[in-house]
């Protein structure tokens, strides 16, 4: 065995930011010693913790599950194009992305508190990274994909459920693109660990 080679010791911390905690001893209010994890890393708050900041992080909180809910509502009714399988595939992809972004702001600075650096990672920085993947992927459907349906089939009759879809794919969209603009907007920055207690 190769003395150099890392090997994986059960117990052993494996988090990517496990450095940035560390194990403290403390007395309860019954006397007993336990230990408990202390947060030792840089926090990062926003730059912006006026009231303009707040309705920020809130809009993008609550446009994550918005997305979520169109991306669901895209696969639920029937239109001309529902059974093409390159129509159906980015939609269908695009609910990972998706409900990704939706769980990422369960951790969003909601009350505008310092975020560690995981917290900050698993929500500002996963919520931007899932609505490209969701802008991408509906941008390619209404623009590529339904087009080239259109093209191939030769059906050129926009029934209401077609006009429908090509609105809740734009809607999905833009709520994504908005959502990057937004939280790629404000500025956050490290502030020391003595400045915050966890």
């Amino acid at each position: 065995m190769n003395p150099e080679k890392k090997t994986w010791i059960p117990g052993e911390k494996t988090m990517k930011f496990a450095e940035m905690y560390q194990t403290e001893s403390y007395v309860d209010e019954h006397g007993r010693k336990k230990a408990r994890l202390r947060y030792t890393g840089p926090w990062t708050v926003p730059l912006d913790t006026g009231g303009t900041a707040l309705v920020r992080i809130r809009a993008c909180g609550i446009c994550t599950w918005l997305i979520l809910a169109v991306l669901i509502a895209l696969q639920l009714f029937r239109h001309a194009s529902s059974g093409c399988w390159y129509t159906a595939v980015p939609l269908l992809t695009a609910l990972f992305p998706g409900a990704y972004g939706a769980l990422g702001s369960i951790d969003l600075p909601w009350r505008l508190k310092p975020l560690t650096q995981d917290r900050y990672m698993h929500s500002v920085i996963r919520i931007c990274r899932s609505s490209l993947a969701v802008l991408i992927l509906t941008g390619v459907t209404a623009l590529i994909c339904e087009p080239v349906y259109r093209i191939v089939s030769g059906d050129w009759i926009f029934l209401r459920e077609d006009i429908l879809f090509l609105i809740l794919c734009v809607t999905a969209a833009g709520l994504a693109f908005g959502e990057i603009r937004v939280l790629r907007g404000m500025e956050f920055h490290d502030v020391p660990n003595e400045r915050y207690r966890d």
